[in-house]
């Protein structure tokens, strides 16, 4: 995986932002929300979780009853996750994976992304990061996502330009519904505008993105 596993090690050096050392409080209530049927034939639950970092959702996922496979690019968050599915008892198959070249047999009853999307750099990744959850995820399975979204265009920049500048760690204004939309219905379960220390977005006179939520699934 080359340079991009070791960009995405180096970053876990120290605790990156989007690290809680705790399972996603919006995930853990979607879930308590949102009936995800058992798989056919009464096998367990399957859970994937994209971009697993040090693995507090698989882990709690894993506590809950699921069968949960957490794949990351970077080994460094990997040990760590491995770590606190040993120290909580619980079995993950954790696992280094590139998401534009995912080698994992599913169907999935749910999978989770805390931030992967909006870190693929370029509409081909994108592409074939919704091409995967289409085929991953069968009807009635279910998708969370936890992304930073772009605000609309300042007046005097265009969409392409502010597009363009920033490249990743962002989503446009409705990338989401554009790329997953014909395969997964989707709900917006929380938004939150905070600032951001992305210096692209920044350049363009843009301090905050969009904190957001959502829950699909597969139609």
């Amino acid at each position: 995986m080359g340079i991009t596993s070791r960009l995405w090690d180096r970053m876990y050096r120290t605790t990156p932002t989007w690290e809680l050392n705790r399972p996603d409080p919006q995930l853990m209530r979607a879930l308590d929300t949102y009936a995800v049927d058992p798989g056919p034939g009464g096998r367990p639950r399957r859970a994937l979780d994209l971009g697993c970092g040090t693995g507090d959702n698989a882990v709690e996922l894993a506590r809950r009853g699921w069968e949960v496979t957490g794949i990351d690019v970077a080994a460094r968050p990997l040990a760590t996750a491995r770590q606190k599915a040993r120290a909580a008892g619980v079995v993950v198959d954790f696992r280094a994976g590139d998401v534009r070249h995912l080698d994992v047999d599913g169907p999935f009853d749910l999978v989770v992304d805390r931030g992967l999307l909006m870190s693929l750099f370029g509409p081909r990744a994108r592409r074939a990061y919704a091409d995967a959850l289409t085929r991953l995820v069968e009807g009635g399975g279910a998708v969370y996502e936890h992304q930073w979204v772009l605000p609309e265009p300042p007046r005097l920049v265009s969409r392409a330009r502010l597009v363009a500048a920033v490249r990743g760690f962002v989503l446009d204004v409705g990338e989401l519904e554009e790329r997953l939309g014909d395969a997964f219905s989707i709900e917006v379960l929380a938004e939150e505008v905070i600032a951001t220390d992305d210096p692209g977005i920044r350049r363009l006179g843009i301090p905050q993105v969009a904190a957001t939520s959502w829950w699909l699934t597969r139609r």
